[in-house]
């Protein structure tokens, strides 16, 4: 199994993901380091799919797909409509 993870800190913005990690705990700290603010927080983790985090300055969504089209699809209806994909991962 290969995993990935989202981190966020909505505050800023920051961003961080990780794709294809041999382990969960190894995806989580690779999608702490990318997202560069010491206040950015896990939001979601996947084996087998997709994540996309869907984003506007009071909400956000991270939803989960068989694709990252879809995820992202999910994200943003979730979020509303004046969100805008901010990262995504997919595993294989």
């Amino acid at each position: 199994l290969l995993y990935g993870a989202i981190a966020f800190h909505h505050a800023s913005g920051s961003v961080g993901w990780a794709t294809d990690r041999g382990t969960s705990r190894e995806a989580r700290l690779e999608a702490l380091r990318q997202c560069r603010h010491e206040k950015c927080e896990i939001v979601a983790t996947v084996t087998r799919g997709c994540l996309a985090l869907a984003k506007q300055p009071k909400k956000f969504a991270v939803q989960r797909g068989t694709t990252r089209q879809e995820a992202e699809t999910k994200a943003l209806r979730r979020c509303g409509p004046s969100c805008e994909i901010a990262g995504w991962t997919c595993t294989r």
